[in-house]
């Protein structure tokens, strides 16, 4: 029996992302094969009608596209929570890290009197990264992670810079993929001295 919890690593993400878009595929060819013949298609859902195989395919790649966005937001989110975590209670404050950390955020957000939020963390990860381990390529691709991450969870009514759309408007599935997110966050906790897995 799968037991939901509130705590799930990356790999059970990616595991759960990969079974509902296989059984979302074969669901979707299926019914494409089946508006092909010109057959009506059963739906338990009166308003998903298709009657034509182009109106099969469009719908099912809305929907990949919705499953991703909703995955890949369910692996950045515990990201940030432990990041902010790693940060309050791992990294020693005689560390690069540490005066790193004492140098960009207030007192009482490192002793926990305020709350300490992911966007106080981007600096720092900035110079750690960027500057002093000299990935600019990797830190980049962090950042479009992260303003894509604040759009889907802030709402999608302001539109996404136009350097991760495509030239339909849409996010660059490349870019957003949940696999390339999942290897860039990798990438990032490796790099963090004393990272818990």
């Amino acid at each position: 029996m799968y037991v939901v919890s509130n705590n799930r690593s990356s790999v059970e993400i990616i595991e759960e992302y990969l079974f509902v878009r296989t059984r979302l595929k074969s669901k979707f060819q299926y019914y494409y094969k089946l508006a092909k013949k010109e057959f009506n298609l059963p739906s338990a859902y009166p308003y998903l009608q298709y009657s034509k195989p182009n109106d099969v395919f469009s719908k099912f790649r809305y929907l990949e596209l919705e499953i991703n966005r909703k995955y890949v937001f369910e692996l950045i989110a515990p990201f940030e929570a432990n990041l902010i975590n790693y940060f309050r209670k791992i990294v020693k404050r005689k560390s690069y890290l540490g005066k790193l950390l004492k140098k960009n955020v207030s007192i009482k957000k490192i002793r926990g009197q305020e709350y300490m939020m992911f966007r106080d963390l981007i600096e720092i990860l900035n110079q750690y990264i960027n500057h002093n381990l000299r990935k600019p390529k990797l830190y980049c691709h962090f950042l479009e992670i992260v303003e894509y991450r604040n759009w889907l969870a802030h709402g999608r009514a302001f539109k996404l810079s136009n350097h991760l759309l495509d030239n339909n408007g849409i996010e660059k599935r490349s870019t957003f993929d949940l696999h390339f997110v999942y290897l860039i966050i990798e990438k990032v906790r490796n790099l963090l001295p004393n990272y818990p897995l």
